[in-house]
């Protein structure tokens, strides 16, 4: 992460997934209910490290307004995209699941955030042998990913 951002990088990458469990599975292996979203403090963690920020840049109060209308937005996208997992997960049909949502930004411009998830068999099973996620961020031209890959192996 940038050395502005650092402090948020760290939040995420300390953050306990454990609120995730139990999850609930049909029949059919699908999930149908999972234990909670991203656990608050952590939300409220980022938000105090963006506000703190937005104020060391000294904007205006206009500025400072659609940035944390911003930021409002993006915790909200970012809740909702990043905090679900696919229904086939871990009896993947390898088909792709995309969910991207249109993000209103400070300048009038809008952006774009989208989670792609790609859950694979183990080859000759139906469970689950790797899985892919990756987030795209677009603002005009300008495209930034993060993906983040898993294999499952016999311990």
């Amino acid at each position: 992460a940038p050395a502005d951002l650092a402090a948020i990088a760290s939040i995420e990458e300390q953050r306990d997934t454990d609120h995730m469990w139990p999850i609930l599975l049909s029949q059919e292996g699908t999930i149908i209910g999972a234990g909670g979203g991203i656990p608050a403090q952590d939300r409220a963690a980022a938000m105090r490290e963006a506000e703190r920020l937005i104020a060391a840049k000294r904007l205006s109060a206009d500025e400072a307004r659609r940035h944390r209308a911003l930021l409002a937005q993006l915790q909200y996208v970012g809740g909702t995209l990043l905090a679900h997992l696919p229904d086939d997960l871990f009896f993947p049909r390898g088909e792709p699941v995309r969910r991207s949502e249109a993000m209103a930004l400070p300048d009038g411009s809008e952006g774009r955030f989208e989670v792609v998830y790609l859950a694979l068999r183990t080859t000759g099973r139906d469970w689950l042998g790797e899985a892919m996620r990756e987030i795209v961020t677009r603002v005009g031209e300008e495209e930034m990913r993060a993906r983040e890959d898993w294999r499952l192996e016999p311990a």
